[in-house]
């Protein structure tokens, strides 16, 4: 699996900082290490919010990691668990959903699949930003012309008070969802024909979410994808907070 991390923080305005990952197996033995992409976000007098972008590919299994983010004295560090299954090698397959938002004008930003796009590791946006969603859809089948085509359902619902965010749909699904929209201050519902223009073994997925008209809360996003060829589904699902303003999500 190539698998991607993304973290921010403020540091130093000045020289761009130093990132890395290292991926440990379960006894903490080393299994892979690699150098990061650094992005400036945004700057404020002498700092500055810098993004950093890890990648490292390793094979299905269970893992711990560690992050790191330097500039000087002053440095960011994390550390976590990972449990990695196949993909499914005949059937439609989703990748892990990225929240973010559209670069700014000027600023350098990462990008994937051709796809440019600020990935936002707090998942926390204000009603006065644009949010981006990206993911991949892998074995989209052709059809008798060559062109791959799939349906996409997208439900975003405000979580209820003292639900926590467990994912609900971890894993295939026996049918599709029905999805129904209701509240529009808590909850979104859209469905999207696409085509694949990708030719390779994955598809990139981007679409943009107005949240201005949302209230105030935690929510979840579940994307449904159905291959208009063989018929195949999958679904991915994560979460993200709504706040006042992009401005206090970012200072956070």
């Amino acid at each position: 699996n190539e698998v991607e991390f993304y973290q921010e923080d403020w540091l130093p305005a000045g020289e761009t900082p130093t990132a890395d990952i290292a991926v440990y197996d379960s006894l903490w033995d080393i299994m892979g290490q690699s150098s990061g992409q650094v992005f400036k976000i945004r700057e404020e007098k002498d700092r500055a919010l810098w993004l950093a972008r890890h990648r490292i590919t390793v094979f299905p299994g269970e893992y711990h990691y560690t992050i790191r983010m330097a500039s000087g004295d002053e440095k960011w560090l994390g550390k976590g668990d990972l449990e990695f299954a196949p993909f499914e090698p005949d059937s439609l397959n989703l990748s892990a959903v990225v929240l973010g938002t559209p670069p700014a004008v000027g600023l350098e930003s990462p990008e994937r699949m051709g796809e440019k796009f600020i990935p936002r590791p707090t998942t926390r946006f204000g009603r006065d930003e644009e949010m981006k969603v990206y993911f991949e859809v892998y074995n989209l089948r052709p059809d008798s012309t060559g062109e791959r085509n799939y349906r996409e359902w997208i439900d975003v619902v405000r979580l209820e008070d003292g639900e926590t965010k467990i994912r609900k749909y971890a894993g295939k699904v026996f049918q599709l969802l029905v999805f129904n929209f209701s509240d529009p201050r808590t909850s979104l519902t859209h469905v999207f024909e696409r085509r694949a223009d990708w030719r390779g073994d994955r598809a990139p997925e981007s679409f943009s979410l107005d949240v201005s008209g949302l209230e105030s809360g935690a929510y979840r996003i579940v994307i449904q994808v159905r291959d208009n060829v063989s018929g195949q589904w999958d679904i991915e699902e994560t979460f993200f907070d709504i706040q006042g303003s992009g401005e206090a999500a970012l200072k956070e």
